[in-house]
């Protein structure tokens, strides 16, 4: 703020004065004793100005950005944004509650530091275009930070960046199917729409793709469990993403394996109608995969079927079915303790 914008601050507050629809004060002497703190409040701005300009590189409260007294730890690196609280505050109803509600969480420090509220479980990808949108509406989605986006406007009820993430992803979904899987990796099994929108963009092709065989362990199960598709396509991809990580791992993909890397996904499983046409060629494609065998069809009342579609197989030999094409160079066991191949999956995801 400059001489001449000082001195018209203190000119127009004396106008104020003479003006009694904009007195503050009732009495002569407390019109003056307000007057003589405009003043003081000059003077010490001006002897300060030059020390003012320096600038604060530790984010501590600066003379000329008093309005700055809280500082953000987003993550667990605790990427660090410095803002004011009831700035903030007013842009949204849930931070509101977070630093002046029932349930506030923010740390106060000493007068010459910064308070310090903390987000641990946020994505400071996404909370940085939150922030910046609050700030002066700009913001940059791509598609590594657009979930994180989603997630963290949602969570502070940013509506208008909301559908922002939303246009955004739909597009990408338009251009390639495949966009899916990687916008479900990031969003995981969560109540939010992105689920709902990617599962509409899933179809043979993409369970046919390289990209399907890095999903993770939970984005496989919400595929499986929520994908409405064929049948047999469903246990193909079952079986293509469990024997995928049975190679990556160095392991056979034999029944015993397979089964132990899909661990619970092996309830989602899809049966046809025992009177479809496609029951025989699923049977066939289950048992030889290694998922199913005599004992889970017979269970399920399919034990004729069975019988029909591998009139000369036995109970013995069909426990030891093994898919001749897999042809795996390196089959070694890991001795790694882990109570299943289930657990040892999620663990290199991580």
């Amino acid at each position: 703020m400059s001489l001449s914008n000082l001195e018209e601050l203190k000119g127009s507050y004396a106008d104020d004065e003479e003006d009694t629809s904009y007195k503050l004060m009732e009495e002569d002497d407390e019109d003056d004793t307000s007057c003589e703190f405009i003043e003081q409040f000059i003077e010490q701005f001006l002897s300060n100005d030059e020390e003012d300009v320096i600038p604060n590189k530790e984010m501590k409260i600066s003379k000329l950005d008093k309005s700055t007294n809280v500082k953000i730890l987003v993550g667990s690196d605790q990427v660090t944004f410095v803002a004011n609280k009831i700035e903030i505050s007013q842009k949204s109803t849930i931070m509101s509650h977070h630093l002046y509600g029932p349930s506030c969480s923010i740390t106060e420090k000493p007068d010459n530091e910064l308070d310090e509220i903390r987000f641990p479980y946020l994505d400071p990808n996404g909370f940085s275009n939150v922030f910046n949108f609050w700030h002066d509406n700009c913001f940059e989605i791509s598609i590594d930070n657009v979930i994180a986006t989603y997630k963290t406007a949602n969570i502070f009820a940013v509506n208008a960046l909301e559908e922002s993430c939303i246009e955004f992803i739909t597009e990408h979904l338009k251009e390639n199917n495949e966009n899916a899987l990687k916008f479900l990796d990031q969003e995981g099994d969560t109540t939010t729409i992105i689920p709902y929108i990617c599962l509409q963009y899933i179809d043979t092709r993409t369970l046919k793709s390289e990209q399907f065989l890095n999903i993770s362990y939970g984005t496989f199960c919400l595929i499986l469990r929520e994908k409405e598709c064929d049948e047999i396509e469903h246990i193909n991809a079952m079986h293509r993403w469990a024997a995928n990580k049975c190679i990556e791992m160095g392991l056979l993909p034999d029944r015993e394996n397979l089964l132990d890397i899909l661990g619970d996904a092996k309830n989602f499983i899809r049966f046809p109608l025992s009177w479809s046409y496609k029951i025989e060629p699923f049977i066939k494609v289950a048992v030889e995969s290694g998922i199913l065998n005599r004992d889970d069809l017979t269970r399920r009342g399919y034990s004729e079927l069975y019988e029909k579609v591998f009139p000369c197989a036995s109970k013995e030999s069909d426990q030891t079915r093994v898919k001749e094409e897999w042809n795996v160079m390196d089959c070694r066991e890991d001795e790694t303790p882990c109570t299943s191949l289930t657990e040892k999956v999620i663990v290199n995801e991580q």
